[in-house]
């Protein structure tokens, strides 16, 4: 079942993504979980500060574990009200992915991709998907799959990866 985030069309959410009247039914909470971890991509104690690392953390569903996903691929922090980024769209390895107020910007866009290629529709129910920036063209990663509490969440070329990886779950 597909949970819908409600707002009044039209609305501004905090943070400054605006939500228009088509997209106010279709905007969804979601946790992100890593398939290599298994932790959950959060703002650490949703800390409502511009530049601040996305970071892994065990998955307690909080405020600062969920992201409000619309269809044009923003991700905004449900405690922070801030946008998941990749600071100024550098197209460099490594580069830490950040919250910054929603801009509308390519750097703050992601799209869902399967992680395996060739795989049937029946094949995807629960299989991971990539999020890949929309200014770089690079995938959200763990870096090395490392399991470390606190870890940054960076940017890394596309490949087939468990650390590139992410189950999207709708929560209500």
């Amino acid at each position: 079942m597909r949970a819908a985030l409600t707002v009044l069309a039209g609305t501004t959410l905090a943070g400054g993504l605006l939500v228009s009247p088509g997209e106010a039914s279709s905007a969804t909470v979601v946790e992100l979980r890593n398939a290599a971890t298994g932790m959950c991509l959060a703002i650490g104690r949703g800390e409502a500060r511009k530049g601040k690392s996305a970071i892994q953390w065990p998955c307690i569903h909080s405020a600062a574990q969920r992201w409000v996903e619309t269809p044009e691929g923003y991700l905004q922090n449900v405690a922070t009200g801030m946008c998941l980024a990749i600071g100024g769209g550098q197209e460099r390895k490594g580069k830490a992915a950040i919250q910054w107020p929603c801009n509308g910007r390519w750097e703050q866009r992601w799209k869902q991709k399967l992680t395996w290629r060739g795989s049937t529709d029946s094949q995807i129910s629960g299989m991971p998907q990539h999020l890949m920036n929309g200014a770089t063209a690079m995938c959200l990663a763990i870096g090395g799959g490392e399991a470390r509490k606190g870890k940054s969440a960076i940017q890394w070329p596309c490949k087939k990866s468990l650390e590139q990886g992410w189950h999207i779950k709708i929560v209500d």
